[in-house]
Parts: structure tokens; sequence; C-alpha cells
């Protein structure tokens, strides 16, 4: 027996406040070991508005993205370093809102075969922030163009990705460890 569709109540703010309470407790430990943790909370307390505007200013062009995928039904999402648990919730969120067929790849294990899986206009979405994963995350880019995904880049270096289908920028000042705030 179907009692249908059971209504998507995804709690991606749960996930956000446990990413701020873990940042919490890592900035206190450092503090009692002697570190200077002062712009590191200085970048976490910017961050409440610049999420703000930042909803505010995309807000348009992912519902006018959402509208125009009302079909497709399958999306990579690939990110490397500290925004991978990121990459999973993204993938959890679209599974249980949109009822979406979704995966989180770690960047380099999509370079070993993850890829496979993904065909033409299959959507890949590479969360690329500067840091160690950026190399990667051009590549992977580049390689899922090659074979006719769509390519989709979420990242503070706008100016480095070319020919991808659809790019958002992110704040380009805070840390990497910050980003998946952001992403």
């Amino acid at each position: 027996t179907s009692l249908g569709t059971e209504p998507a109540l995804p709690k991606t703010w749960s996930y956000i406040a446990s990413l701020v309470r873990l940042y919490l407790i890592s900035l206190a430990k450092s503090k009692s070991e002697g570190s200077d943790i002062e712009s590191f909370i200085q970048q976490l307390k910017s961050m409440v508005k610049t999420s703000q505007q930042l909803i505010e200013q995309l807000e348009p062009e992912i519902q006018a993205f959402a509208n125009s995928q009302s079909t497709h039904k399958y999306f990579a999402i690939s990110r490397g370093g500290p925004l991978l648990s990121t990459a999973n919730e993204g993938a959890l969120k679209l599974t249980e809102a949109a009822l979406v067929r979704s995966i989180g790849w770690e960047i380099e294990e999509a370079a070993h075969g993850a890829w496979v899986s993904t065909g033409e206009n299959d959507w890949v979405v590479v969360n690329a922030v500067k840091g160690p994963s950026m190399e990667k995350a051009l590549k992977l880019a580049e390689g899922m163009k090659d074979i006719d995904a769509r390519v989709w880049v979420i990242t503070n270096q706008p100016n480095m990705f070319k020919g991808v289908d659809q790019i958002t920028s992110l704040p380009g000042q805070y840390s990497e460890w910050l980003m998946p705030i952001l992403s």
C-alpha cells in the first residue's frame, strides 16, 4: 500500500548550526592552547550578514534554475577539503526536498571512477573555493564538460572557470575552512 509522497522538510539550518558549534568548540580549544583566533572569530561573525545578503542576491538565480530543471533527475555534487560534508549534505537535501537522485563526491574520488555514473546532460555541481583542492576542481569541471555533462560551479574564484554552464559566485574574503557555511 502506498501512502503517497512524504512532505519534504529539509533541516539545513541544523547542519549550519552544527558547523558553527563545531567551529566555536575548535576555536575555544585553540584559544586555550594560546592560539590567536581573533581574525577567525571576526570572519565568523561577519558571515551572518554576508549569508543574509548572499541568500537575497542568489534567490532569483536559484529559483530560475530550479524551475528550468523540473524534469531533471540526477545531480552529482563534488567538493574537496572542508567542503566535502557540505557536498554530502547538499545531495541529501536534493533527494529529500526535490526527490532528485543525487550523490556527493569527494573531488579526488570523482576523478577515479565516480564520474562513470554521469551521463550526457546530467548536472555536476563543482564547489571550488580558493585552497588546495582548486586545481582538482578545475580539472573535474573540464573533464565533465568533455563527456557532455552540465557543469555548475560554485566558487569564490569565478574567473578561473571557462566554458561551464553555470557559475555562482561566492565572497572571496573568507577562509576555506569557513566556506561550508556559504556554499
